[in-house]
């Protein structure tokens, strides 16, 4: 069980190219799987596309908002190059908190020390916010296999100019002693946004993540 909340700290102040960049940040060399389509035009609400059919059947190749075209054709060294218009890659919360979180001894050891009532100190337990929490689906938010995680978004600017933005959506777990949030063990990339340019809307890129 995931309760998200929204926060904004710096992961990372420099990068290489784009695709080291996206490599290593991800530690998934075959980041192409995890890259998704879509709208994010600022005259447009936003559009998450659907995975181009491996069967070679039609695909969705407009947005259904604004009619602005999926992909988009260049020219690079005399040939003619057709990639997405607006892309991002996902890795999924599920499968991040799974492999990344629960594959490090350190967070199992952790996780859901600093929780409740018990939780020492003033925090975020004791506020009211946890009071609504404690009758969702009978508490089930504060049972030993359920942890709170937040999520947030970064941007960075891995050329050190302002021309160039890349956006890093990550999260970390709540209820661990709250100097240790920002761990390393603690706090793990679920999407980058490749930019150039931060986008005029976030809704596309969200929705497969909090759905």
């Amino acid at each position: 069980t995931a309760a998200l909340s929204g926060y904004s700290v710096t992961v990372i102040t420099s990068a290489g190219t784009s695709l080291y960049m996206i490599t290593e940040l991800s530690g998934a060399p075959r980041w192409k799987e995890y890259e998704y389509h879509v709208c994010s035009d600022e005259r447009c609400t936003g559009h998450l596309f659907g995975k181009p059919p491996n069967d070679g059947s039609a695909q969705e190749m407009e947005c259904p908002h604004c009619g602005k075209p999926r992909y988009k054709t260049l020219q690079l060294g005399g040939k003619t190059v057709t990639e997405p218009a607006s892309w991002f890659v996902y890795f999924g919360v599920e499968e991040v908190i799974r492999s990344e979180f629960f594959g490090n001894p350190e967070f199992c050891k952790q996780r859901g020390n600093f929780r409740g009532e018990d939780a020492p100190g003033s925090s975020m337990w004791h506020g009211d916010w946890a009071n609504r929490a404690r009758s969702y689906k009978d508490g089930v938010i504060f049972q030993h296999d359920s942890s709170i995680y937040d999520i947030g978004i970064d941007w960075i600017t891995p050329y050190n100019s302002t021309q160039h933005s890349v956006g890093i959506v990550f999260i970390r777990c709540a209820d661990v002693n709250p100097r240790d949030k920002g761990k390393s063990w603690n706090q793990h990339v679920i999407a980058i946004i490749p930019g150039p340019r931060i986008p005029s809307t976030l809704n596309p890129y969200m929705k497969i993540i909090v759905d």
